[in-house]
């Protein structure tokens, strides 16, 4: 991908930007969406020879872009990028929501003349979520002492939290002291993903390490309701909880398999879906998903082990010739 130089952003993008953002769509996607625009039109400028500078692309030549276009892009980032599946797809549904705002905007344009529409060819490659072994996941968790860390109490108690419920980064960052209800061990867990209101329990052995950290936090002094704090009191910053999570990973030797925090959440949904109960539907609302197909991708895991399994059985290397000679 170009790098997006903001300086020669086209306006046009710059307002669609600016709809995203009047509609809550997090800083995150608003970034990816933006990029993967940029490119496209710049891809674009160059495939068809436009006499224009990238920033003056307006409304007018936006539509003149035709699906045979988006075709031609999406074989540039296949055979020139080398962009995989879900890559393509991912710019293609960016590049399809640009279109439909373009042309909601003009009350005599129609839906249906979106040049993405009709464009399903793409693959979505499976691809198993990385998790954590059982054993791991619990050694993870008390990965932190007084030795490697002035805040152990702390970090081990988000890596629990993590795994305990399988919340996301973003969920976890925005908790406050008031969303923990630990009488009814849960958490609760406002506009989460898909803006949807929701609660996420724990187990016991998380909530005594929750009753602990919270008698450790009550010691700092501090203004502000988060649950997890850094040493001057503030809110624990997103990226200080990925580097806690990439410390633990360190220290326990995986940090050569690239896991992230949502690696926590990824194991937090297997090992529920293999050891507890291999219920989708159930798992669904653990983790808060929108629609049954992003849960479904655990199931797949499941299977992956049988299949493992089975290779692993010593009648998989059955030797039928051998056994003939015997006879």
């Amino acid at each position: 991908m170009k790098n997006t130089d903001i300086k020669n952003i086209p306006d046009i993008l710059k307002y669609f930007l600016s709809y995203l953002k009047a509609h809550n769509f997090s800083s995150g996607t608003i970034t990816v969406y933006r990029d993967h625009v940029y490119e496209f039109l710049s891809f674009y400028k160059d495939y068809k020879d436009l006499d224009i500078e990238l920033k003056n692309i307006g409304i007018f030549v936006v539509l003149q872009i035709e699906t045979s276009d988006i075709r031609a892009y999406l074989v540039h980032l296949s055979y020139d990028l080398e962009n995989n599946p879900n890559t393509r797809e991912n710019k293609l549904n960016a590049i399809s929501s640009f279109f439909n705002w373009v042309l909601s905007t003009n009350p005599n344009l129609k839906k249906e003349e979106n040049p993405t529409y009709g464009i399903n060819d793409i693959t979505r490659t499976t691809k198993l979520p990385k998790y954590l072994s059982l054993d791991n996941a619990h050694k993870i968790q008390s990965v932190f002492d007084n030795k490697n860390c002035r805040n152990s109490i702390r970090n081990n108690m988000i890596i629990s939290l993590f795994l305990a419920t399988g919340i996301r980064l973003s969920e976890l960052y925005n908790l406050n002291i008031e969303d923990i209800i630990l009488d009814e061990n849960c958490l609760f867990i406002k506009r989460g993903k898909g803006k949807k209101d929701r609660y996420a329990y724990y187990n016991d052995n998380c909530k005594k390490q929750l009753e602990e950290y919270l008698r450790y936090r009550n010691k700092i002094e501090t203004d502000s309701n988060a649950l997890f704090l850094s040493e001057r009191g503030e809110r624990l910053a997103k990226r200080t909880i990925q580097y806690i999570i990439e410390k633990a990973y360190e220290l326990m030797g995986l940090n050569d398999f690239d896991f992230s925090v949502h690696t926590l959440r990824h194991t937090f949904a297997t090992l529920t879906y293999i050891y507890v109960k291999q219920d989708v539907l159930l798992l669904k609302e653990m983790l808060g998903h929108a629609r049954i197909t992003s849960t479904e991708i655990y199931t797949h895991v499941a299977d992956k082990q049988i299949e493992n399994a089975m290779n692993s059985n010593p009648l998989s290397d059955f030797n039928v010739k051998k056994i003939e000679k015997t006879a």
